[in-house]
């Protein structure tokens, strides 16, 4: 299929729109067929889609800086192709975590938040056992300098993933 020699059907499938749909467009003074080749008007995808781009925002009323180009559209066959890869990389991604191979992020965070909050209990506690054996004083001074640990933990930020 050669997307700059398309006849209306090609074109309506590739847009996945319905000959109704097309004569409504149709009255919206849409890019002319590129050429007729007998019987059939042909249409370039690359001169269609930027001029359905500039309906859409003229319907949603939206102000845009720039008008769509035809330079603006990727090649069909690259945006398939692309297309292609994000599906297989989704099936990749799937099959892992079910092999138990990959973490959601959410479980690796609620994992690590669990231990820290243990450590946090653990480090608390140690005045208490360390007033037995060396005194107040020296639980007093521990206990500080744990604080300042703990409260460090607490100001450290993490990049958040884009």
């Amino acid at each position: 299929m050669d997307i700059h020699n398309l006849t209306q059907v090609e074109l309506l499938e590739i847009l996945r729109i319905s000959r109704q749909t097309a004569v409504v467009m149709a009255s919206e003074d849409p890019p002319l067929p590129s050429r007729k080749d007998g019987k059939y008007r042909l249409y370039d995808l690359s001169e269609v889609v930027p001029w359905m781009v500039d309906r859409a925002v003229r319907k949603a009323g939206v102000q845009v800086k720039k008008k769509v180009e035809k330079s603006d559209v990727p090649d069909y066959d690259i945006s398939e192709a692309r297309k292609m890869a994000a599906d297989a990389e989704l099936a990749e991604l799937k099959v892992a975590r079910e092999r138990g191979e990959l973490l959601h992020l959410t479980d690796y965070e609620r994992a690590w938040a669990d231990r820290i909050q243990r450590h946090s209990q653990g480090m608390a506690s140690i005045k208490a056992r360390v007033a037995s054996r060396l005194g107040p004083e020296a639980a007093a001074v521990i206990d500080e300098e744990i604080g300042k640990v703990l409260g460090s933990m607490d100001q450290v930020k993490l990049d958040q993933p884009v």
